[in-house]
Parts: C-alpha cells; sequence; structure tokens
C-alpha cells in the first residue's frame, strides 16, 4: 500500500497503522548485511516517522507526542556521525565525477582515500558500539506508543493544523535564509521541505495535479539543499588535515569548485521556493482541503 491514507480509512486507524509500519520497516532495514545501506534506509524512515508525528502534533496530547517522538530522535543521533562520513565521501566523489578538468580524480585520490577509510572506521564502530542494536531497542519503544495515541480529532481536521504549519515553517525559514544565506539556514530549510515532501506523500492516492506539481517540487528542491548541505559538510572538515597534498593548490581549486556549485544549489532553491512558498499558508491548507474532500466523497478506495 506504501505510506499513504486509504480513500475510506479514518485517520486515527490510518495513523496506526501508518506509524507501526514505517517503524517496522526500519527494523527490517537494520538487518540488512550491508551497514552502510541499512544505515541510509534506516535515517530516511526515521525522518519520514518523525515528519508523520509532526503532521499529528496538534491532534496529539503533548505527552503521546514526546512518548513518541523522543526514542525516534534518540535513535537517530547515533547514526548521525556514520551517515556524514559516508555523505562527505560520495559528495567528493561526485564533485570529481562532475567537475573532471577542474578536479584530476588522480591528484584527489588521497583525499577520496582518505574519506573511504572514515567511512570504513565509522563501520566498525557501528559493530563495536552495537549501535544497531540500540537503535533497534528504541525504534521497538516508539512503534510500542503508536497504538496507545488517541487522536483528539478526526477526518480532516487531524491533518489541517499540521499541513499548516508545515507550509509556514517552510516559509519563515526560506524568508530567513534570504536575508542571512548561511549553511546552517540553508539546512533548517532543507529539513522544513523535507517534513512537508513526506507529509503531502500521505495524499499521493488523491493524485490532482496539483498535489503532483507539489510534490515534485518539494522533491527537487530536497535535492538542491541536499547536495548543498554535503557540500557544507565536506568544507566544514579541514580537508587539509585528512591526507597530505604537495601543495595548498588542490584544496584551493576544490574549495573554488564547491563554492561554485553550492552558489548554483542555492540559487535554483531560493528560484523554487519563492514559487512554490507564494501562497497563504491558508490558502494553501484550504487548497488541500477540497482535494481531499473530493477524494474522500468519491466511488473506491
Amino acid at each position: 500500500m506504501g505510506f499513504t491514507i486509504k480513500r475510506n480509512e479514518q485517520v486515527q486507524k490510518a495513523f496506526r497503522r501508518l506509524g507501526r509500519s514505517q517503524i517496522n520497516k526500519a527494523l527490517k532495514q537494520l538487518r540488512k548485511p550491508d551497514q552502510l545501506e541499512a544505515l541510509h534506509e534506516v535515517r530516511k524512515s526515521i525522518k519520514r516517522i518523525r515528519a508523520f508525528l509532526r503532521l499529528f502534533r496538534g491532534s496529539m496530547s503533548k505527552a503521546n507526542y514526546h512518548r513518541c517522538m523522543e526514542p525516534l530522535r534518540n535513535a537517530a543521533g547515533p547514526l548521525g556521525v556514520a551517515r556524514d562520513a559516508h555523505v562527505k565521501l560520495n559528495a567528493i566523489v561526485a564533485l570529481i565525477n562532475r567537475f573532471k578538468r577542474e578536479l584530476p580524480a588522480r591528484e584527489f585520490a588521497p583525499l577520496q582515500e582518505a574519506f573511504s577509510q572514515q567511512c570504513r572506521e565509522q563501520e566498525r564502530g557501528l559493530c563495536a558500539n552495537k549501535t544497531f542494536f540500540h537503535v533497534s531497542r528504541l525504534l521497538k519503544e516508539a512503534c510500542r506508543e503508536i497504538p496507545a495515541v488517541r487522536l483528539k480529532t478526526s477526518g480532516w481536521p487531524a491533518l489541517a493544523s499540521g499541513y499548516k504549519k508545515s507550509y509556514l515553517a517552510g516559509q519563515r525559514a526560506f524568508s530567513t535564509v534570504k536575508k542571512n544565506p548561511t549553511g546552517e539556514r540553508f539546512h533548517d530549510c532543507r529539513k522544513r521541505v523535507k517534513d512537508l515532501y513526506y507529509q503531502i506523500g500521505l495524499l499521493k492516492k488523491i493524485q490532482p495535479e496539483a498535489i503532483a506539481r507539489a510534490k515534485e517540487t518539494l522533491e527537487r528542491l530536497g535535492q538542491c539543499l541536499g547536495e548543498d548541505h554535503d557540500l557544507f559538510l565536506l568544507t566544514e572538515t579541514y580537508m587539509g588535515e585528512q591526507v597530505a597534498f604537495r601543495s595548498t593548490k588542490c584544496i584551493k581549486e576544490l574549495h573554488r569548485i564547491i563554492t561554485l556549485r553550492q552558489r548554483e544549489l542555492r540559487s535554483e532553491a531560493i528560484t523554487l521556493a519563492t514559487e512554490f512558498y507564494r501562497q497563504n499558508p491558508s490558502s494553501f491548507c484550504k487548497e488541500l482541503r477540497r482535494h481531499w474532500k473530493q477524494w474522500r466523497q468519491g466511488p473506491g478506495r
């Protein structure tokens, strides 16, 4: 069925089904033999379920919300360092492939190997610290909390405030980044975009053109901001200490290319966001409500 609400499904029932199924999906990923693939999929599942809980926050008691969210937050934390190591390796490989003339593979092979070594060390750390075991325990804890949640409202009202808040949060994040475009603020924009992307995905069975366009725009925005954040992590690492180069020329050229690429990505992100977040949050929510009502009143599932 996927991570979507069914046409004739009560929202309370959908909350329990989707919440538990996504956590169980993460638990299944933890059993994969490829740790890096598992790491990526588990983090993605945790982000999706946390966005899902934020959508319903207004319909949950504070106690229920924190009991569900806290173990998920604690589960994501230990995976972050290992994920960052993998991100930096992928970022340097992508740059070398994209800018072959400016960043010759032969000259940058030592740097790539240094990041590869970091990934291997982090993989060994995951095993030595029994990280996946602890993450599994926390996910199971969150999964046990989901059935106990009783939403205060039903139908569209259970969703409405969450969509409005997510849209407004993205609007404000991009307004802030336009005034002061720092790496941290672009990353905050990315988190707001990813939240709404996952939340809109719950409505993909509605399938009007407007929903499809919104999802496509959010996906592209997330890609731009994701690559920008990967490059930001790369620049945060003092690469001169990662590996000894014959001169500082390579590092300077790499930073120049990173700056160039980030400028392109951020420009595209601002253009997309300006268009997407042009509506009043209430109008955005009313449009979703209209599509929701038409879909729920239609035939079949």
